[in-house]
């Protein structure tokens, strides 16, 4: 079953705009930098059962094609007693360099946090990939990546946290093959959807859509700071929901 979309509250629109003719651009809405926690329950689980998150990616031509999500969270929920989940996210944005394994495993060699409006750039040969400082661009709300390699190479955007040394960099969307010199922009709304499947795992870029449909769709910037949400199974259907909880 095709997962639902939500374009019109999660991805306004894709869009092809430069003056190079393989520049790729996908728009997500972005608000100032965001931080919240997610509290999920669950109680009385007749089976170990497994949530993947993800934020829902543009529904657009390009989609599966040369754009393609990534998931963020996988978590597993234990049978019988109570089970709890923390999701701690934060909008701190960032470009990465992509590179996608034998499994379709991301992994980044690279990543550089950008604001609003700004411009990064990734250059080097082969092994020696890295991003310059970021320039002010232009457009008040789009973040853009430019490839000032001489190679096509994989891009991806996501969130940071941690500073330093410490920072750690987790993506949420890939372009392949973005031409040299050839830019990708984006501006961000984190549309999140929970679904119930062992088939995937954290960073795994997917190919295609979900096998089965979102139990739970929530914008993240609609939420207070910290929240609580119960995990549900029907006895009689095996149906999951996720529903708000009393308490946080």
């Amino acid at each position: 079953m095709s997962s639902p979309r939500h374009s019109p509250l999660l991805l306004i629109f894709c869009y092809i705009l430069t003056t190079h003719p393989r520049f790729r651009s996908v728009t997500l809405i972005s608000h100032h930098m965001a931080s919240k926690t997610l509290n999920i329950y669950s109680y009385g689980l007749h089976k170990d059962t497994t949530l993947m998150l993800m934020f829902e990616p543009p529904n657009s031509s390009k989609l599966y094609r040369d754009q393609f999500p990534v998931v963020w969270k996988v978590i597993t929920f234990r049978a019988r007693g109570h089970a709890k989940a923390a999701i701690h996210y934060q909008q701190r944005l960032a470009f990465g360099y992509a590179q996608t394994d034998c499994d379709n495993l991301v992994d980044s060699a690279a990543w550089v946090e950008v604001a609003n409006g700004e411009i990064s750039r990734i250059s080097g040969k082969a092994g020696q990939k890295r991003f310059g400082s970021n320039a002010k661009g232009h457009a008040t709300k789009l973040l853009v990546c430019k490839n000032n390699t001489d190679n096509r190479a994989d891009l991806s955007i996501g969130f940071v946290r941690g500073d330093g040394i410490n920072q750690r960099y987790e993506p949420t969307m890939v372009w392949t093959r973005v031409g040299a010199k050839s830019n990708v922009a984006a501006q961000f709304t984190p549309i999140l959807s929970a679904y119930v499947t062992r088939d995937y795992k954290a960073t795994e870029m997917l190919r295609g859509e979900v096998e089965t449909d979102a139990i739970w769709t929530v914008n993240l910037n609609e939420l207070d700071d910290v929240t609580g949400w119960n995990l549900f199974e029907d006895d009689s259907t095996g149906a999951f929901t996720i529903e708000p909880a009393r308490f946080v």
